[in-house]
């Protein structure tokens, strides 16, 4: 990271607004600064790319949110359900720049970085993943979690869609 994209997180940090909703909450001002940590006692984040939540890593005591956009709503499910409905980024070392989904089946996200991509992903074994519109196979599986690395510093569209 550049010590230029630092400083503007570091200032998002100063700025950014995350107020309580009737179901959930609102983050606003996060332009530079994607990533929230949050309890894991507030139960388990809701994954919607329409909201701005584009997925979550679970670390310690705590989820890492990641965030598509500057502006996001975020709740979080109490209930103990671990089936996978819907897939989701769960680590890169790029920022994404964008999510979007037609479905709980379909996650379209776009990533941005200063290095090769490598980038985690929670899904079905059965689930179809395209880079910029070319298949792509994870390079190893831990449970439901698929990782891969590309040469490219950049996807513009990330699809996964897991058929029913």
């Amino acid at each position: 990271m550049h010590v230029s994209a630092y400083v503007q997180k570091v200032l998002d940090f100063n700025r950014i607004v995350v107020a309580r909703t009737r179901d959930g909450w609102r983050v606003r001002g996060a332009e530079n600064l994607r990533e929230l940590r949050a309890p894991l006692s507030l139960g388990q984040p809701t994954i919607d790319p329409q909201s701005g939540t584009a997925g979550f890593n679970r670390h310690g005591n705590s989820h890492y949110l990641h965030l598509a956009d500057d502006e996001a709503s975020v709740r979080f499910n109490r209930s103990a359900n671990t089936r996978l409905a819907t897939p989701y980024l769960v680590s890169a070392n790029a920022r994404v720049t964008s999510a979007s989904s037609g479905d709980k089946q379909t996650i379209n996200l776009a990533l941005a970085g200063e290095v090769p991509l490598k980038f985690s992903l929670a899904m079905a074994p059965h689930c179809a993943v395209s880079a910029d519109g070319r298949a792509m196979r994870a390079g190893s599986r831990t449970g439901n979690i698929s990782h891969f690395s590309v040469p490219q510093h950049a996807i513009g569209e990330l699809r996964v869609h897991c058929a029913q």
